[in-house]
């Protein structure tokens, strides 16, 4: 009504209403609940990351601190930041989402947790660095002392030398303690995967802390040192001192080497062979390649705003495609060439050429790391280690809803593990079923990961899209390999239209093995001394099906006879000592697969067969003839 005594009712204009019953001016008016008056008369609905109560109005948004605290907000309404939101006094209807919801409590514009500050409260204020927990925790005075990250890795030259000094030959791979290349590879593997958890889109119930950003620091080791605390405060100083942390890394490495060689002349044996500090740079690097990966490629990982405005997802308060992140895109691009894939086409050109060089001491050395961790012919599964890293280290800059993620995530472990398990390609047999163990567990863990992940009906459908072009490619591609397996069986067992050819030749062919090792059967006890566990595993299989089945064709038991020819007897000593140079010469010379990825010519260097003595390995007879 107009006024007091009147007989009728005038409408708000829509879509204003009013708060009460008996309102008796048009002021009363107002915008409904969930939406806002933007001061021209009409009522816009409040966007993702408002919040707009009855009476809201633009105009009562405070412009600054100082007038926020101030103003009642009871009297006069305005839209207010949800939780898990952020906006600047400077656009307040500019909605930003917060990469952890705990850092952006909502109300006010630039209301963040304490000591948190930055678009998303991704950044923490100077003096202060984020904790495991997502809260900025006070720095330290020893975080604040400058230089600390660059003097910090000198300390390490001591362990670089003393590992550095490994010298063993291929004769000596078989030991135990190169078993732990493999077995530190594979769980530092398997953190680096579920710190994967903090870079993907996913909401754990409230008040439970996420496990991933107690295991960040293995995707950046320099967190440890806390680098914020001290000179590189700011994003971009941050991420140049993360790319030239390898390039320090192998300048260390180099400066170990040289220490050792002005020793040298005061001490011979400290000298560190080039070769050596070659391949445990290597062996480093492949061992920290997700690492790696992630420093280079945290850059181009951003996730979108209701503002579709874009945030780094390791740096929320740096926005991408701006200004700042365009000057950092060429060296995240040379990053990506250098460290990702000039590093992988290196190595995999080292394995290439393996053939040609492996018969010389240095290039056997010097290429140690590719070859020391795997069994006879597997060299090339550290191209598919570096690989299978890079496409998860990739997941973030491909992906931005959480559901990509981990089917992408899945669908590489799901690939890796049959293709693991059926190659077993680790030298080591616990090793080997460590691996397909871990990442096994690794497929649960992100295929469980769907669960806390919120996503809308169109999110779902585009998912669902993706699904089915998954799949179909999976399945195509399974078809394609089977198909190609056949014909690849076909050309080599049926192309020959009397089977009875093909397993009289199979046959031969064991016969004259057998012979060899009747002939000199010393031969085999090096041999199986120096075999990967797998294929001794794959020995003592063969000796059991040839044992089962003499028995009950040749009516023969399965068993040594008490009255046992020389050649089934183990050796003693003295035969030991005898025939030992003349073993070692035949190991080198005529074993056809088993004990050095070796070219045709003459080998360089002893080969030591760790039994006390050394031996001069003339000839290889195969190209492909004694690959350890």
């Amino acid at each position: 009504a107009t006024g007091a005594g009147s007989t009728s009712c005038e409408g708000c204009p829509f879509p204003l209403s009013t708060a009460d019953v008996g309102s008796s001016s048009p002021s009363s008016c107002i915008c409904p609940p969930g939406t806002y008056n933007d001061g021209g008369g009409g009522c816009l609905t409040c966007g993702e990351g408002l919040s707009c109560v009855a009476g809201a109005a633009l105009a009562n948004l405070p412009t600054s601190q100082q007038q926020a605290a101030t103003s009642d907000h009871q009297l006069h309404p305005y839209p207010e930041v949800e939780p898990g939101y952020y906006t600047t006094y400077e656009d307040p209807l500019s909605v930003y989402l917060c990469i952890e919801s705990e850092y952006c409590p909502g109300g006010l514009p630039e209301t963040c947790a304490e000591n948190s500050v930055g678009i998303g409260c991704g950044n923490c204020i100077e003096g202060y660095y984020r904790g495991p927990s997502g809260s900025c925790d006070t720095c330290t005075s020893v975080m604040r002392t400058r230089g600390l990250l660059i003097a910090i890795p000198t300390f390490l030259i001591p362990v670089i030398y003393i590992l550095s000094l490994d010298m063993s030959d291929i004769t000596t791979w078989y030991k135990a303690k190169n078993m732990v290349p493999g077995l530190v590879y594979i769980a530092l593997f398997f953190l680096q995967a579920l710190a994967m958890y903090s870079m993907f889109s996913v909401e754990l119930p409230e008040n439970t802390p996420s496990p991933a950003n107690s295991i960040a620091f293995t995707l950046d080791f320099r967190t440890l040192l806390r680098p914020e605390c001290a000179e590189f405060y700011h994003y971009s100083s941050n991420f140049a001192a993360g790319l030239v942390m390898p390039l320090y890394f192998a300048v260390v490495v180099l400066l170990t080497w040289a220490i050792s060689v002005a020793f040298s002349k005061y001490w011979s044996e400290m000298r560190i062979r080039r070769c050596c500090a070659l391949s445990f740079f290597g062996s480093s690097y492949s061992t920290f390649y997700v690492s790696i990966a992630n420093l280079t490629l945290n850059l181009f990982a951003c996730y979108d705003h209701p503002n579709s405005k874009w945030s780094l997802r390791s740096a929320s308060h740096e926005l991408c495609y701006e200004d700042d992140w365009k000057a950092l895109m060429g060296a995240g691009v040379a990053g990506i060439f250098i460290y990702c894939i000039a590093a992988l086409v290196l190595m995999n050109y080292l394995i290439w050429q393996a053939p040609r060089y492996y018969k010389h001491l240095t290039y056997r050395l010097a290429t140690k790391f590719l070859f020391v961790r795997f069994r006879t012919g597997c060299a090339w599964w550290s191209i598919v280690l570096l690989v299978k890293g890079l496409l998860v280290s990739v997941t973030a800059v491909l992906f931005t809803d959480g559901v990509s993620q981990f089917m992408w995530i899945n669908i590489i472990f799901t690939i890796y593990v049959p293709l693991a398990a059926s190659v077993l390609p680790w030298r080591s047999h616990p090793v080997a079923v460590l691996d397909i163990v871990a990442h096994m567990a690794l497929c649960y863990v992100f295929g469980t990961g769907g669960f806390f992940v919120s996503t809308t009906d169109e999110e779902k459908t585009v998912v669902m899209h993706r699904l089915y072009v998954c799949v179909g490619c999976v399945a195509g591609a399974i078809v394609v390999c089977c198909f190609l397996f056949l014909c690849k069986k076909y050309q080599q067992d049926y192309k020959a239209k009397d089977m009875s050819a093909v397993q009289t030749e199979l046959a031969g062919q064991i016969v004259f093995e057998m012979k060899r090792v009747v002939e000199n059967p010393i031969m085999l006890t090096y041999l199986l001394k120096v075999l990967p566990d797998t294929e001794v595993r794959s020995f003592r299989a063969v000796q059991g099906i040839i044992c089962r089945e003499a028995s009950q064709s040749m009516s023969v038991s399965c068993g040594l006879d008490p009255q046992k020819p020389p050649f089934l007897r183990s050796p003693s000593n003295s035969e030991m000592d005898d025939k030992a140079s003349t073993a070692k010469s035949q190991i080198g010379a005529s074993s056809p697969t088993n004990l050095a990825l070796e070219a045709a010519g003459p080998w360089e260097g002893p080969v030591s067969f760790d039994i006390g003595k050394e031996a001069q390995v003339s000839k290889c007879e195969r190209t492909w003839c004694v690959y350890v």
